[in-house]
Formats: structure tokens, C-alpha cells, sequence
């Protein structure tokens, strides 16, 4: 069992935009959050994680994500 805490920047591109729109700081979002890890060693060291983030700038965006297979 593992435990976690993060910040995760990034940005996006609405369905049909342009490429350049990854770059704009109207795209960009920052978060942070917690979460805990369990690797379970008997089944090909599966890693069953759940997370929860919120926003840290103007986009009111919160929530839980649950993940099977993934370190990060």
C-alpha cells in the first residue's frame, strides 16, 4: 500500500481545434490532489489506485479517478 500526493499540470485541445490551441493559457489547467496505491504482488504486481484532485486555478473542476495498471 502506497500513498500519494501531486500536482499535475496540463492542457488540451477541443474535439476539431487547431494544434496550436495546446499552447494557450486558456487551455491550461493546474491540480493537485491525493491518493493511495495498492500493488497487488499476486496478481502480476497489479497496481489498483484511486485518486482524488481538485482545481488549483479558475476552472471550478474536482473528483475522484479510480485506475488499474498504472504507477502514475
Amino acid at each position: 500500500m502506497q500513498s500519494n500526493l501531486f500536482i499535475d499540470a496540463g492542457s488540451w485541445q477541443d474535439p476539431g481545434g487547431r494544434l496550436s490551441d495546446l499552447v494557450e493559457f486558456s487551455n491550461s489547467a493546474l491540480f493537485t490532489g491525493a491518493g493511495i496505491r495498492f500493488i497487488h504482488r499476486r496478481i502480476f504486481n497489479a497496481v489498483f489506485r484511486i485518486d482524488y484532485g481538485f482545481s488549483l486555478g479558475s476552472k471550478p473542476n474536482s473528483g475522484i479517478v479510480f485506475g488499474i495498471g498504472q504507477y502514475f
